[in-house]
């Protein structure tokens, strides 16, 4: 007995592969947490474009330079501006809403967003835009599903997911006032 009492006490004070130990338990939260922070900063600059993009299409729209737009050539301008989307026209989703001079038609927190796949299709869209009459404000969101680079490093991020394939959605939200001629 006292045999392996002092052995066990050999080994309880043994400190040879201590480091070891210490990188193996440490080493996964650290290389996740590099992965959830690059994620979450690409996701920031995905979401950054796809603003300015949209800003850049409204604001064409606003000012007439788009005479009769339909919605595949919105999605088309919009896709244009930015390279950073892989198949943003077949992932976009472009709606615009008129807004009465009450405001009681905003439209809801929601948004109309389409899966690239027809069984998770979620919302439609009509084909063609109207622009809004004089003195109308005009409210444009684009809902862009988009792939993530690390398919499982939303650890806390999952209300952004749109899907378990690991794509989200981002969206974008812009309006104008139709000015009188």
């Amino acid at each position: 007995m006292t045999r392996i009492r002092t052995k066990l006490a050999a080994l309880w004070k043994d400190e040879r592969g201590s480091a070891a130990v210490e990188f193996v338990t440490l080493f996964p939260l650290v290389f996740a947490m590099f992965f959830v922070s690059f994620e979450s900063g690409y996701m920031v600059l995905r979401s950054a474009m796809l603003e300015r993009s949209l800003d850049m299409t409204v604001r064409d729209l606003r000012l007439g330079n788009m005479k009769n737009p339909t919605v595949e050539y919105l999605q088309q301008r919009l896709c244009s501006r930015t390279d950073m989307f892989e198949d943003c026209e077949r992932s976009l989703t472009i709606e615009l809403t008129r807004v009465n001079a009450s405001f009681n038609n905003l439209p809801d927190a929601t948004a109309v967003c389409q899966r690239r796949s027809v069984e998770i299709q979620a919302g439609m869209q009509s084909n063609t835009v109207s622009t809004g009459q004089e003195n109308e404000l005009m409210v444009v969101r684009a809902c862009l599903v988009v792939d993530s680079l690390f398919a499982y490093s939303f650890m806390g991020v999952d209300i952004a997911m749109a899907d378990e394939n690991g794509t989200y959605a981002l969206l974008a939200t812009s309006a104008f006032v139709n000015e009188p001629n």
